[in-house]
């Protein structure tokens, strides 16, 4: 039927939605992790945890703020169910709550969450492309003519060593690079261009029954009021 044909394709885009977020959480975490080998602390050290905070929080209210207090609500529906059509309608009332209070349906606010993933992925693409590449140095075996196994070992461990300081040059100059500074000063702006559109748009929505909830998100994402 028509009605369960569109369940399907509100639930594809509910899980779409929540998966894509994940993804770009763990794109930013893998950043996050290398980035945080160089010992140093920069602007883009700071718009990661920006970007993360940003993702995780939204991830939390989705999650917890609506999708399981609306499905603990669809349970309790299911139990009083007592034709096919009751059952339908909960389901059908139990995506609808989801897809509004996730911002799915406004099409402001979808455009501004989607706008800040794709600044979040290109951002990390960039720190990505721009930072050293790590190399892997290879355990050898022990030769032949019974090389000592300690002092290959500390041989190892001084070509280690050689290797991460290099790094860590590069990833210096990297940092102090003033195109390198200029383009994180871009990025941050558009990231903070749109969460203020956001921060702004959320609290002045009319449906009554979804302010309590944004209101929340708003808490969140502004907890130090740097947008308000």
């Amino acid at each position: 039927s028509s009605s369960s044909a569109a369940s399907d394709v509100y639930k594809r885009q509910l899980f779409r939605h929540l998966f894509y977020c994940k993804y770009v959480e763990h794109r930013l975490s893998h950043t996050w992790v290398y980035h945080k080998s160089s010992n140093e602390v920069s602007p883009s050290y700071f718009l990661l945890q920006k970007m993360l905070h940003f993702v995780q929080n939204l991830e939390y209210y989705m999650i917890v703020e609506v999708i399981e207090p609306h499905f603990l609500q669809l349970e309790n529906s299911i139990k009083k169910a007592e034709t096919v059509d009751d059952l339908s309608m909960a389901h059908n009332n139990f995506l609808d709550n989801c897809l509004r209070q996730c911002m799915l349906t406004e099409p402001n606010l979808y455009t501004f969450v989607s706008k800040l993933m794709k600044i979040s992925i290109s951002f990390s693409n960039f720190l990505d492309e721009s930072m050293p590449t790590p190399q892997v140095i290879v355990h050898q075996k022990q030769s032949k003519d019974g090389a000592d196994p300690v002092e290959v070992h500390r041989k190892l461990a001084q070509e280690r060593k050689a290797i991460r300081n290099r790094l860590l040059d590069q990833a210096r100059r990297v940092f102090q690079n003033q195109e390198f500074k200029k383009i994180i000063a871009q990025y941050d702006g558009q990231f903070n261009h749109y969460v203020q559109l956001l921060v702004d748009t959320l609290p002045n929505l009319t449906a009554e029954d979804i302010q309590y909830q944004m209101s929340s998100l708003v808490t969140r994402l502004d907890f130090n009021g740097f947008f308000t």
